[in-house]
């Protein structure tokens, strides 16, 4: 769900001018981070409450980096179409969901398991690498545009700072995960073979994106190096 609103999202604004971009959130897009939000914050409540078998200290700051941005920019109402291009990310969760299945039904050691590895790290490069880099880059190409708002009152200057700095870690976060992802994704088969037989207790069904991201891959990441 939040995947196809990020896509909607993102055509919306594409189109529409630098200020509407940084500044005039529709109300789809509203109801949109207030569904984000809730989310990450049942989610990090989960993994505090479980810490540290549902996720590391890397999991809990990228989901309070965003759940900070959400809140400031929600509030504010201002970079809606940042909000669109760094929800797409979810698009690679489908594919790491599709690969826990296939683990969960004994199916871990097919070339299946391969493809869906190797499309979870192509969607997770495209969507929260790529366009994250671009997404941000844009941001700060028009500071410019971005002052204007402080100026006029729109948002104060230090929560402009704060989520602009957030941002900028959540993509170095992305690229810490890449690293292993892509380790995990283009192995070889046999070695995938090997290390998803030697898991010992899979993951539970509650686990979400991130917290599969720190406890299963980077564990396997690091049996196959």
């Amino acid at each position: 769900i939040v995947s196809i609103r990020g896509i909607q999202h993102l055509i919306e604004f594409y189109p529409q001018s630098t200020i509407d971009k940084l500044s005039h959130p529709s109300a789809g897009l509203i109801q949109s981070n207030i569904f984000f939000c809730a989310y990450l914050f049942y989610d990090l409540w989960h993994i505090i409450g479980t810490y540290p078998k549902l996720g590391g200290v890397d999991t809990i700051l990228h989901h309070t980096a965003f759940m900070a941005c959400s809140v400031i920019n929600g509030y504010y109402e201002v970079l809606p179409f940042s909000f669109a291009w760094l929800i797409i990310g979810e698009i690679s969760t489908v594919f790491l969901n599709m690969r826990w299945l296939l683990i969960k039904t004994g199916r871990g050691a097919t070339q299946a398991l391969q493809v869906v590895q190797q499309l979870f790290a192509m969607t997770f490069f495209v969507t929260r690498i790529l366009i994250n880099g671009v997404g941000t880059i844009h941001l700060f190409q028009n500071y410019t545009h971005l002052q204007a708002l402080v100026q006029q009152g729109r948002v104060p200057k230090i929560f402009l700072w704060v989520s602009l700095f957030l941002i900028v870690i959540g993509g170095l976060l992305n690229m810490f995960w890449f690293k292993t992802i892509a380790t995990m994704a283009f192995a070889k088969t046999k070695s995938t073979r090997n290390t998803t037989k030697s898991k010992s207790s899979p993951p539970t069904s509650s686990m979400t994106t991130n917290q599969l991201q720190h406890q299963d891959l980077v564990d396997q990441a690091k049996k196959i190096s």
